[in-house]
């Protein structure tokens, strides 16, 4: 009896359009999951408080450890992207004139951070375990003085630094950081700030941080999601409507080319 191969074309047909089906769901989920977009970025979301200790000595014209005396401060941060943060921070330093006043001058500043390992390394969705920050800040501060000797008087200041991060915990809800910096007094007695050695210190603080958690993703930090682009949904969901079209066609083509190849059995058996 001779062998029939009606079905195998269409059978082969059908394979291919399978094949490419999943060809483009495969494609679909590769270029999907390549795109990622930053969650977290709302008002409420990465904020922290820090709070430092320390010791800060003129740069110039005295002995490095010497001329120490002890700085505090406390900060308050948002980060708007991983890369990039502000803030205010609140500092006070006590035994820096020969008066003996319990608190000898105050700093409040605005500042502006940079992550320089999310900036060069891009962030994975999680802080890593060290990270290094640089950070400039302008400011306002204050000498005090007992009202017998001299008169309290303000001037600007300026902060440049770099801060040592240390994330700690599963969650990285907490930061340990140690914070050199370069401070500068930019009263000069003249109607313009100036930046001069003299009027400059080392600073050194390290403190603790704690990560708020977020609103917008209940995390305490970034986090990184999947955008969902309904147009490019819309036409992909037409295309898989369009293939399973097409494979439902080639399913009932190949019922009816198995009915007739069932037929012409049927014929060549009764002959």
């Amino acid at each position: 009896m001779p062998s029939f191969s009606l079905a195998a074309n269409p059978i082969q047909k059908i394979m291919k359009i399978k094949l490419g089906l999943s060809a483009l769901f495969l494609g679909c989920s590769l270029g999907l999951s390549a795109q990622k977009t930053v969650q977290g970025c709302g008002f409420l979301d990465n904020w922290s408080v820090g709070c430092f200790v320390g010791g800060a000595t003129p740069a110039a014209h005295a002995a490095f450890f010497g001329g120490m005396r002890p700085v505090y401060s406390v900060e308050m941060t948002k980060y708007i992207v991983p890369e990039f943060a502000m803030g205010a921070r609140l500092g006070w330093a006590n035994n820096t004139v020969s008066q003996g006043n319990a608190l000898d001058a105050t700093d409040l500043s605005l500042f502006g951070k940079i992550n320089l390992s999310n900036w060069f390394a891009s962030y994975n969705g999680i802080p890593r375990r060290f990270e290094l920050e640089a950070m400039a800040a302008a400011g306002w501060g204050r000498h005090y003085f007992p009202s017998s000797v001299a008169d309290d008087y303000d001037f600007m200041t300026s902060r440049f630094g770099l801060n040592f991060n240390f994330n700690l915990g599963e969650n990285k809800a907490w930061t340990v950081s140690v914070r050199p910096a370069l401070v500068y007094n930019l009263d000069n007695g003249d109607t313009h700030p100036v930046y001069h050695i003299n009027h400059c210190a080392w600073e050194f603080q390290a403190g603790v941080i704690y990560h708020f958690k977020n609103a917008n993703n209940g995390k305490h930090h970034f986090t990184l999601q999947r955008p969902y682009d309904p147009t490019r949904a819309d036409a992909l969901n037409a295309k898989v409507n369009d293939l399973l079209r097409m494979v439902k066609e080639k399913d009932e083509k190949l019922e009816r080319l198995q009915q007739e190849v069932k037929d012409l059995r049927k014929a060549l058996e009764e002959k």
